[in-house]
C-alpha cells in the first residue's frame, strides 16, 4: 500500500496563490494545463496543495501568470 502524502502549509500557499493568479488571468484549469503539459486533475491537486508542483513547473508559471519580479519569485 502506498504512503498517504502529507499536505503542507507551503504546498497549500502555492496552490492558493497560483489558482488565484490563474483567476485573475481569466484562465481556465485545462488552458493551464495544457500550457504545462498536464492533466487537468495534476493542476488541480496543485492548486489544492495536494500535490506541490515541480521547481520546473512553479518557473513555467510564474512565466506564464507575469511573475517577473525577483522578491516575488523568491517568496515561493
Amino acid at each position: 500500500m502506498a504512503a498517504k502524502r502529507q499536505v503542507t502549509l507551503r504546498a497549500q500557499w502555492i496552490g492558493k496563490t497560483f489558482k488565484e493568479l490563474r483567476q485573475r488571468n481569466g484562465m481556465t484549469m485545462q488552458e493551464v494545463a495544457e500550457y504545462l503539459g498536464r492533466d487537468q486533475s495534476s493542476l488541480s491537486r496543485f492548486e489544492a496543495g495536494i500535490h506541490p508542483p515541480r521547481k520546473d513547473d512553479v518557473v513555467a508559471l510564474m512565466d506564464l501568470f507575469g511573475v517577473d519580479e525577483e522578491s516575488q519569485r523568491q517568496a515561493t
